[in-house]
């Protein structure tokens, strides 16, 4: 191969592989604070009350 092909094709894949893990960090940074705000979102189960169970149960 030229050696003005492998220089070439050094600094593309140091630049892909340096682009890469940017990207990964970026994508792992987003998916932390999706996780930390889809956390606190879950919903919680309300306790039954007797007026409710009540109103639902109906005589046949």
């Amino acid at each position: 191969m030229p050696a003005d092909l492998l220089v070439f094709m050094r600094s593309g894949i140091g630049a892909a592989i340096s682009h890469g893990f940017i990207l990964s960090l970026v994508v792992m940074a987003a998916g932390t604070l999706v996780a930390l705000t889809v956390g606190s979102a879950r919903p919680q189960k309300k306790p039954e009350t007797n007026d409710e169970q009540q109103a639902v149960s109906h005589p046949a």
